[in-house]
């Protein structure tokens, strides 16, 4: 029984030595990483993402065949190729509860 306990002990304490093994490793800073990696999007502007909000807002209510909701799709386009976006539309016809049918739009934008 002693036997089985100290190899236990023995058989522990080298699995705990293979683990803080401190041996060459590559540095994982935010620095280091910087360089492996390249950032494919475009960065984030709390700023300029608010004003695009103002401008989307400004349209009044966009409501499926209104000239708010197609000139905020017009917008919306424009500033997508202006930004070196492509994209698709989706168009699918949607029924309202009063039988009244609109055509909805969604945009499907990728960068690179």
């Amino acid at each position: 029984m002693k036997v089985l306990f100290l190899h236990m002990v023995l058989l522990v304490s080298l699995f705990l030595h293979a683990g803080c093994n401190t041996g060459s490793r590559t540095e994982s800073t935010p620095a280091a990483q910087e360089k492996k990696y390249t950032r494919l999007s475009p960065l984030f502007n709390s700023d300029s993402c608010y004003s695009y909000l103002e401008k989307q807002v400004a349209f009044g209510p966009r409501v499926p065949g209104s000239k708010a909701h197609a000139a905020c799709y017009a917008y919306l386009q424009s500033e997508l190729k202006r930004h070196g976006f492509s994209f698709v539309t989706q168009e699918a016809p949607a029924n309202t509860y009063d039988g009244k049918t609109f055509q909805l739009k969604n945009i499907i934008a990728s960068y690179k």
